[in-house]
């Protein structure tokens, strides 16, 4: 009786897999066996990381997702490492006078996390109206309770449950008062400020932009809020932006509401597009066949493809796979570096004229299942900085040596099957 009934609900959970699941062909060939070999097994191995639908349609029930108009009329600046990046990020903040919305994959209960609460709770305090988004996974130590505080002082706060592997908030942003927005790879905590045991030092990447495209992401952030808060506020700038300057910048999201493939898409064109040059950095380099074949050609017509990762690794469950991927991009010509500590940045540079920075990762995951942001940056002159600042990182890293690579082990290959079927 009972495997009748497994019988039928894999039967339910494969027609919803193949009217509504974005899978491959190859991803819904390997679940059906797997719900038909294993019945019961499959069913919760399926539910578990397989299924995306009931936080897709659990997002798009509750609000239409914004499209994100290109402006032209903005300025940016690049900040490397949080010496620099965190007293300006904290000064945005303690200069707030309407609104602070801010959404992190990670928010630690530690002495660094509490000295942005403290912020948060100085500027509700003034009559600033603060919200919060936070990812559970992400900030797992940290309980709701962690920002009572804030609460009490008015501001509002959410910690965000995916569906259990699925779609984690991944997104970096920083909007103040619709006129200053941050984003890049920071998280808040102890160990995102060089203080980890063992992935020290510790590196990010971030960009501050003033003039429309704030007011763009905060677009982004209020349907985030509506998903995830279950309320509808409102922004409360409604007049003009002042005119800042002329760097066109395109917000960039992808998740579980709406233009899940929109940062995947935007990097296939430009990689597919490369004429001179492709700088990345990376914690990972694990992406998709489409990503990685589009790098490979890209090298192999004269493209100088360049990957910064980290020289620090990422973890056993997922480096063997980023060193097999380096080995292939090195054949097709591509160059590998590794920095001398944990590099945390997620950019990419194309023909030093385009930049992306954001919070998505050369990570099939990341480009298919998290909830990410990224700005596209189309300016030469702030190119030309990050080129610059990628060439003085480059000098300090050594070429990666495939001949040090981990070797692959049945353990790996399980691994490997399993990302195959996400």
């Amino acid at each position: 009786m009972i495997k009748r009934v497994f019988l039928l609900l894999d039967l339910i959970l494969f027609f919803q897999m193949v009217l509504h699941e974005k899978m491959n062909s190859a991803q819904t060939i390997m679940w059906t066996l797997i719900l038909l070999l294993l019945p019961g097994v499959g069913t919760v191995l399926y539910l578990l990381i397989g299924s995306s639908f009931p936080t897709r349609w659990g997002r798009s029930r509750k609000a239409h997702a914004p499209v994100l108009s290109i402006t032209e009329d903005n300025d940016a600046f690049l900040f490397e490492g949080w010496e620099k990046t965190k007293p300006q990020m904290l000064s945005d903040i303690e200069q707030a006078k309407q609104t602070i919305f801010m959404s992190f994959y990670g928010f630690a209960d530690d002495e660094e996390g509490h000295q942005w609460l403290t912020a948060l709770c100085d500027a509700a305090q003034r009559g600033v109206k603060v919200y919060v988004l936070f990812d559970a996974f992400g900030s797992l130590q940290t309980s709701i309770h962690y920002f009572q505080p804030l609460i009490e002082k008015g501001g509002e706060v959410h910690r965000i449950r995916p569906w259990p592997t699925q779609y984690r908030y991944h997104r970096k942003m920083l909007i103040v008062d619709g006129l200053v927005a941050w984003t890049g790879s920071m998280n808040i905590g102890n160990k995102y400020i060089n203080r980890h045991p063992i992935k020290t030092p510790w590196r990010d990447t971030q960009v501050r932009i003033l003039g429309s495209a704030a007011r763009e992401m905060e677009k982004l952030f209020l349907y985030d809020w509506r998903c995830f808060g279950n309320s509808h506020i409102l922004a409360e700038n409604a007049e003009p932006l002042p005119h800042t300057g002329n760097t066109k910048i395109s917000i960039l999201y992808s998740g579980a509401g709406a233009h899940a493939n929109e940062i995947k898409n935007a990097w296939l064109d430009l990689i597919n597009g490369a004429q001179k040059s492709l700088l990345l950095q990376s914690p990972y380099l694990v992406p998709d066949d489409a990503v990685l074949s589009a790098l490979q050609s890209a090298a192999r017509r004269g493209v100088k493809v360049i990957i910064m990762l980290p020289g620090i690794s990422s973890g056993p469950h997922i480096q063997p796979f980023t060193d097999e991927n380096a080995i292939l991009l090195m054949n097709c010509g591509a160059k590998i570096l590794l920095y001398p500590g944990y590099l945390h940045a997620k950019t990419l540079c194309q023909d030093e004229a385009i930049t992306c920075i954001g919070s998505v990762n050369l990570d099939v995951r990341s480009m298919k299942l998290d909830e990410e942001n990224s700005a596209m940056i189309q300016d030469a002159a702030f190119s030309h900085q990050f080129v610059k600042q990628f060439q003085a990182n480059a000098e300090t890293c050594t070429l990666f040596d495939p001949a040090k690579a981990e070797k692959k082990t049945a353990g790996t290959r399980a691994i490997r099957f399993l990302y195959a079927l996400v």
